[in-house]
């Protein structure tokens, strides 16, 4: 129901207690200082923190701008990454050891905005397949979803940057290849 000229955030995540430090309230307070630009951003996940993050959303103003879909099937997940134009991963604390999200966003050709953590910067290059930001810095994950809202040339060479490195560095066989090299090395 949302135009199609409208850029999309996403954010896939965990919306309980274990998964407190992925930073969805950061994300809805930044959007909340962005409201006269047009964009809209979809919640992919389900929790018993699910109805305060919306009563939140609503507090803010942006309910009609934000949709909580809940879980979705590992079969769907794919068409919720091809419906966004900017990947939101504003993780708060060091627990975020990966950010497998990152790497599907990445495979699915968009650019992420992600906390500058030690394990996601293995998946977001900053500058070059996404963006990074300091941890609970609502501005400058603002400044950064601005940048990607109005930098639309920067957007599209972000994601298909990240889409690029995942086939190359992520893919099955490439990883193949490398554990295999791994092994060789430590029999040697």
């Amino acid at each position: 129901g949302w135009r199609d000229d409208v850029p999309v955030f996403l954010f896939v995540g965990g919306l309980d207690a274990a998964h407190h430090f992925k930073g969805l309230p950061e994300l809805i307070q930044a959007l909340g200082g962005m409201r006269e630009y047009p964009w809209n951003c979809l919640v992919v996940g389900d929790g018993a923190l699910r109805a305060t993050y919306e009563a939140n959303a609503a507090a803010a103003g942006l309910k009609d701008r934000i949709r909580f879909v809940g879980n979705v099937s590992e079969a769907d997940l794919p068409r919720q990454y091809r419906a966004a134009d900017i990947h939101c991963f504003p993780s708060t604390e060091r627990a975020e050891a990966f950010g497998l999200v990152a790497l599907e966003a990445a495979a699915s050709g968009i650019p992420c905005i992600a906390s500058d953590l030690p394990g996601v910067r293995e998946v977001v290059l900053n500058g070059e397949t996404g963006l990074l930001v300091p941890p609970r810095n609502v501005e400058e994950l603002r400044k950064a979803m601005l940048l990607l809202l109005e930098q639309v040339d920067l957007r599209h060479r972000l994601g298909a940057s990240a889409r690029h490195r995942a086939e190359a560095e992520f893919a099955w066989d490439p990883l193949m290849v490398r554990l295999e090299n791994v092994y060789k090395g430590l029999v040697k």
